[in-house]
């Protein structure tokens, strides 16, 4: 409906951040997923512009990620965030409400590096949602995720969902809890 690969729903927007971040650092890679919040021995980095810092941003930490923050107080230059990707690097992250502020790079731009670089993209439009129309918009940009909220067009506050690739939509659902439901202990 939105015209992306995949979707799925998630308790909320704060969640859908922490499964796709987790998502970004794990694929379906069954051990890596167990060991979540442990991410020693798994790219756990994700990029953020310190122009894009908000009160969400923490929920990327969540799913054991590590902030790195790029630019300065003049702001932040491709660049720079070309520079700051890594071989820990797992995903740039942008807060949609904030992708156009004086002093950052463009979504579109900062997906194009991810791409050169195979890191995915992720962003935030939780409350990014009318027109209707604007929530495939974050992925025509480049995004490979993008999270909303529920209550935002008339759902509960306790709903989200997560739009993007179809692998990372994929490997949300191998996080997610009822995944493992039946798995033996």
């Amino acid at each position: 409906l939105i015209g992306v690969d995949a979707a799925r729903v998630t308790p909320g927007a704060s969640a859908a951040i922490a499964l796709g971040i987790g998502a970004c650092l794990t694929g379906c890679d069954q051990q890596r997923i167990e060991a979540l919040p442990n991410t020693a021995d798994m790219p756990n980095e994700v990029i953020l512009q310190r122009g894009h810092h908000y009160k969400y941003d923490r929920c990327v930490e969540l799913a054991g990620a590590r902030l790195v923050e790029v630019g300065d107080t003049e702001g932040t230059r491709p660049e720079e965030i070309r520079a700051a990707i890594g071989p820990r690097t797992a995903a740039l992250f942008v807060p949609a409400h904030l992708d156009g502020q004086n002093g950052t790079v463009s979504l579109a731009d900062v997906a194009a590096i991810g791409h050169e670089q195979g890191i995915p993209t992720f962003v935030d439009a939780a409350y990014m949602n009318y027109p209707v129309e604007i929530m495939g918009s974050f992925n025509a940009q480049g995004a490979d995720l993008v999270c909303f909220s529920a209550k935002y067009f008339g759902g509960p506050n306790a709903a989200g969902f997560l739009s993007g690739r179809r692998d990372l939509i994929a490997a949300v659902a191998a996080i997610d809890f009822t995944r493992h439901a039946g798995d033996s202990a």
